[in-house]
């Protein structure tokens, strides 16, 4: 995803993008939203601990044209109990400006939320 997101054969190409255990939503978000064009959903399976801090991407959101408000369902396991899993859904409603995503060390080092 790192180079994928930079390259203009998949850049703003994707209609959706899924995303599991790729590290903290910041660091997914940078990854996955310049993949999609705008109206694109990014669904992101996460613990529900992790999830419990989505509120806290507006300015990460913004910055790569994500909407600031997402959605979440809980993920059933097959005998139908609740797993630890969330699925949090992104939607992309803009533009993801030419300098996302950047390069992994400065996006674990500098994250954006």
């Amino acid at each position: 995803l790192e180079d994928l997101g930079r390259d203009a054969r998949f850049r703003e190409k994707m209609d959706a993008c899924t995303a599991r255990a790729c590290g903290p939503l910041v660091r997914v978000l940078e990854y996955g939203l310049p993949l999609l064009v705008a109206g694109g959903r990014l669904v992101v399976a996460t613990t529900g601990r992790a999830h419990r801090r989505a509120g806290d991407l507006s300015r990460a959101l913004g910055e790569l044209g994500g909407a600031p408000a997402c959605r979440s369902f809980p993920y059933y396991l097959p005998d139908g109990r609740a797993g630890d899993l969330v699925h949090v859904v992104f939607d992309k409603v803009g533009h993801t400006p030419d300098k996302y995503p950047r390069r992994p060390p400065t996006i674990v080092k500098k994250p954006l939320s």
